[in-house]
């Protein structure tokens, strides 16, 4: 496949490069642009004014966009299939904010907890690798930091979704996430858009020692839901003791959120592959586990 990758640094164009940008047909260029990520696509763009006229209506068919901390899953998306799906480099996400202006609908998807070393409260992140589930205002906190303020008056939908897997529950050993939780109802529970909060720890085996650590992390929990009680949310708090789950919800307003951990069960979760077994598995961390609400 022919690479139109447009180096940054572009020299100037002469009339003779615009010619024959200007001779290709426009169903070409559409054909040539919907290979090409966000960053590519604008560079493109600017070869020529032909070239831009063909694309302009681009970027008012996206609706949606898809940010992660995998590099490979930022996307922006026309919930209608009237553009192509296309990538972006998440520290463009504010670029992005700005030229797709009919944005109405934010994804979050997590894979791991972050970055627990760099939670300094005084020093705001700058991109997702430098955030965590427990730095100060959580994954939202940074969303927002990073949307301009005439992208959230149109907002209908901000989702979150972390979902942390570890082979025990030894290795899941962290405090109730609260960050996004309070900053949720804070912020966001009075909001005109809905905002859904979802997070989960699951273990792949079941340990002796896990008795102790499932008691401290319900004990977070219970506290949680203690401090939320004076902000008037509605609460539900579901324990399991014959399955190893817990969860909790808060609703607020247009706020939701969820936090769960429970055991990887076959019988309720699928998997992308056949190697995760239970117990005494060996873990592939890459392997994407849906589990039934």
């Amino acid at each position: 496949m022919m690479d139109f990758n447009v180096e940054l640094n572009l020299e100037p164009e002469t009339s003779m490069d615009y010619a024959l940008y200007d001779c290709l047909p426009p169903e070409l260029v559409v054909r040539i642009d919907s290979y090409l990520s966000f960053e590519d696509s604008l560079q493109f763009q600017e070869c020529s004014n032909y070239i831009k006229s063909v694309l302009c209506s681009n970027w008012y068919q996206y609706d949606k966009v898809q940010i992660s901390d995998d590099p490979l899953d930022c996307y922006i998306i026309s919930t209608k299939g009237r553009a192509p799906k296309r990538s972006f480099l998440e520290d463009n996400l504010h670029t992005v904010f700005i030229i797709c202006n009919k944005i109405v609908e934010v994804m979050m998807i997590m894979k791991d907890i972050g970055s627990l070393q760099r939670c300094n409260p005084d020093v705001p992140p700058q991109s997702l690798k430098d955030t965590s589930l427990y730095q100060a205002n959580g994954y939202l906190g940074y969303l927002f930091s990073k949307t301009p303020q005439q992208m959230i008056t149109q907002l209908k939908t901000v989702s979150l979704h972390v979902d942390i897997m570890r082979e025990s529950l030894r290795q899941l050993c962290f405090p109730c996430p609260t960050q996004d939780l309070f900053y949720s109802i804070h912020h966001l529970a009075d909001s005109h858009f809905e905002t859904f909060t979802q997070i989960s720890f699951c273990s792949a085996t079941i340990q002796p020692e896990d008795y102790h650590l499932r008691n401290m992390l319900l004990n977070g929990m219970e506290m949680t839901l203690k401090n939320i009680a004076k902000y008037c949310a509605k609460t539900d708090f579901t324990v399991d003791a014959a399955e190893g789950y817990a969860d909790m919800t808060v609703e607020k307003g247009k706020m939701e959120y969820s936090f769960a951990f429970f055991y990887f069960n076959p019988h309720i979760c699928g998997t992308e592959s056949q190697s995760l077994k239970r117990p005494g598995l060996s873990l592939d961390l890459s392997v994407a586990i849906i589990c039934g609400e």
